[in-house]
């Protein structure tokens, strides 16, 4: 047959196509790129995808390793490349690639509520959960304003600073946490996975005004052991919890503005409603100076929150994991980088007090429009929490 051409008229995903066979090669004719990615993709058993979305074993990226942004001011990196199939179409070569459809799942575990969970009464002032400030503080949401709060000293009397000492020996500011106990802090483990507790230390004044380290040593901590949780993944930051436990307690008296924040009841379902949070990131700065800014969000359930990552760059087979939860997805109202560890705060149940509903963990970009941040479910993490309390004779 050598010598002229065979020619084939097929018809695939509603497309007539010619096809010409010369010497074992085969050469497609199409008008456009979106019919020859059709015919890529039935080929070679693939999809073609933004490089970004396909990872070093050429595979569609589905929990969004790679592919977050992580609220600590760090850049993802890229996938290495490999030998790839191209796809036509983008603005530089090799922007498109076809890649295989199979990437990583989300496991399902079953979170099973402590029973022994030690909820002795206290003092009303020390609850967990109860503000400090001076006058009572009513919350007075504008769900159409996009302007930041600055609270009140002693709004939100358990969140933390952390600092951590560079290789000159100065201490930075270097991410958010919670005070869940005298001598624990709860906080996104992407800041803590791998580190040493002797470089870090904390800071908890209840007031709003970033503060250094040397400032007040009474309002100062040392980091004695990081706990990470055992189920993090650093790709994708599933599990994103760490335990910060303190050389010491911070003690809660009346002539202070410290306490601890509540952890979620048992048996919480909360799909709907708006919560707080609040840190020291992005928009913090104010005349040379780190205040704390707050802002109000509305829970995002679960399933539309990954609805709504899949129109984003974690394109349609992106999977949300179980360990995570979503707020906001309102224009201009987020949390963003450098708040990383803050918590998302949401009030008790027919109470004045608050609980920690999640753990500032990642997103796609910030405050944009039904775009919802990304949070470390403090739900999920609950179990594991109170596991290693126990281990440490510590109660709640």
């Amino acid at each position: 047959m050598s010598g002229y051409a065979l020619l084939i008229n097929v018809l695939l995903l509603n497309y007539f196509l010619v096809v010409e066979v010369h010497g074992g090669f085969l050469r497609l004719k199409r008008e456009d790129n979106e019919t020859e990615n059709n015919i890529i993709e039935v080929f070679h058993d693939c999809k073609c995808v933004y490089y970004y979305q396909c990872d070093a074993n050429n595979r569609v990226i589905t929990n969004g390793e790679n592919l977050i942004d992580v609220r600590m001011g760090e850049n993802v990196p890229k996938p290495e490349n490999t030998t790839r199939i191209q796809c036509k179409g983008g603005t530089f070569e090799g922007e498109l690639i076809c890649c295989k459809v199979n990437g990583t799942e989300s496991s399902t575990e079953k979170v099973i509520p402590d029973k022994n969970h030690d909820n002795a009464t206290v003092d009303p002032m020390h609850q967990c959960g109860t503000q400090r400030t001076k006058i009572n503080v009513r919350i007075i949401t504008d769900e159409d304003s996009d302007e930041e709060i600055n609270p009140l000293d002693g709004e939100f009397p358990w969140i933390t600073a952390i600092y951590r000492k560079n290789k000159q020996g100065k201490w930075y500011f270097y991410a958010s946490g919670t005070l869940i106990h005298p001598k624990v802090i709860l906080t996104a483990n992407h800041y803590f996975n791998r580190k040493h507790a002797n470089n870090f230390k904390v800071i908890l004044t209840g007031n709003i005004e970033l503060t250094n380290i040397g400032n007040n040593i009474n309002n100062e901590r040392n980091v004695a052991e990081i706990v990470n949780h055992p189920k993090y993944y650093a790709g994708a930051l599933y599990n994103d919890g760490a335990l910060l436990i303190l050389d010491k307690p911070f003690e809660s008296t009346n002539t202070n503005s410290i306490n601890t924040l509540c952890l979620p009841p048992d048996n919480l379902s909360m799909n709907s409603g708006r919560c707080l949070v609040a840190g020291w990131g992005k928009g913090s700065e104010e005349a040379g100076t780190q205040i704390l800014k707050k802002v109000d969000l509305p829970i995002v359930p679960f399933d539309k929150c990954q609805e709504q990552l899949r129109k984003t760059r974690m394109d349609s087979d992106y999977m949300l994991h179980e360990s995570f939860m979503c707020a906001g997805g309102e224009k201009n109202k987020d949390a963003c980088k450098g708040d990383g560890g803050s918590p998302l705060m949401c009030l008790l149940p027919g109470q004045t007090r608050y609980f920690v509903m999640g753990v500032v963990s990642w997103g796609i970009g910030c405050g944009t429009e039904n775009v919802p941040g990304i949070y470390a479910s403090a739900i999920k993490l609950k179990p594991w929490v109170l596991d290693e309390l126990k281990k440490r004779n510590l109660k709640i």
